[in-house]
């Protein structure tokens, strides 16, 4: 966040109003990275929170007997 302020500082001389443009495509740049990069891990499955379901109903069948039917 600093940076882009000092980004938007140092290039308001020379680019004016583009500058704070850059700024703002620069973070949507990575947004849409970021949530392209989310989205491939849930489509593709990748979280694996089957696996950490199952786990979690088995510690709970062993900590509690009498609740696990």
């Amino acid at each position: 966040m600093a940076l882009s302020v000092l980004f938007v500082i140092y290039a308001w001389p020379t680019l004016g109003m583009w500058s704070l443009l850059i700024v703002a495509g620069f973070y949507w740049l990575i947004a849409i990275v970021l949530l392209i990069k989310i989205w491939d891990t849930i489509h593709k499955d990748k979280l694996k929170l089957k696996i950490t379901m199952q786990e979690l109903s088995l510690d709970r069948a062993a900590l509690f007997p009498k609740d696990a039917q």
